[in-house]
């Protein structure tokens, strides 16, 4: 059966809908184009070589986490927009609502860590207690189960209660605070947020904004295929950090 690419956008749209969007995101449908999707591409960021490696495999529908366009474009001088509408490739991007959704972003990163059970929603928290653990011994754990290449931690009490979040996480350490959470894991807080939310008790694991959201890739996976059974799926690294 043959699928359009507005076919893609508008089950998404309906499972993800944009009534989840944080107010000052821009998310949905990036780059508009007519006509049967030959495949997707699945990627975190939608990057020249995302966009490049779309048009050598085929793959006219490009759906991401993060906006392709985000802030308000006084001219169209961007060489990879300019490619996807000459290659007619749609591109539809689903951002701080697919944060929001349950399942989502966090979920994701909860199940794929599998460190944390009687999950509870806390906002675009996920908490959980844990096995009791030494701190470094969690995030290693941690770090194994997301494939970080490195993982940072800070604070030293035992890690029994943690939440978690992908990507950003530094304005929600008072939150986890507040559900009594001893272990903060996220992407990325800072040093010196890091620092004071040692100070006040909680442990902070940062493991890097791509790889705490990359999970998610797997549920809009799941979301297109099981909607549009026999479509053509692949997946793009778009990571820019390389680890020496």
């Amino acid at each position: 059966m043959a699928y359009t690419k507005d076919d893609i956008y508008e089950t998404l749209d309906g499972l993800i809908p944009s009534s989840l969007s944080c107010d000052w995101d821009n998310d949905g449908y990036m780059i508009k184009a007519d006509g049967e999707c030959h495949g997707v591409l699945l990627t975190l960021d939608v990057t020249a070589a995302a966009v490049d490696f779309a048009i050598e495999s085929g793959l006219d529908c490009i759906v991401s986490h993060h906006p392709m366009i985000f802030r308000p474009l006084k001219a169209v001088t961007d060489e990879k927009i300019i490619k996807c509408v000459r290659n007619g490739i749609a591109v539809m991007s689903f951002h701080t609502r697919l944060d929001a959704r349950q399942p989502g972003v966090n979920d994701m990163l909860a199940s794929q860590t599998g460190a944390i059970g009687d999950i509870e929603a806390h906002g675009m928290l996920r908490v959980g207690e844990a096995c009791e653990s030494d701190i470094g011994r969690f995030a290693a754990a941690i770090k194994e189960a997301l494939g970080a290449p490195d993982v940072k931690y800070a604070g030293n009490r035992p890690v029994r209660r943690a939440a978690m979040v992908g990507g950003s996480g530094k304005d929600f350490i008072p939150d986890a605070i507040a559900l009594g959470c001893d272990t903060l894991v996220t992407g990325e807080v800072g040093y010196n947020a890091a620092c004071d939310a040692a100070d006040m008790g909680l442990n902070i694991i940062e493991a890097g904004h791509y790889y705490t959201e990359r999970p998610v890739l797997r549920l809009l996976c799941d979301l297109i295929a099981e909607n549009h059974p026999g479509i053509n799926i692949e997946y793009f690294d778009s990571c820019p950090h390389k680890h020496i």
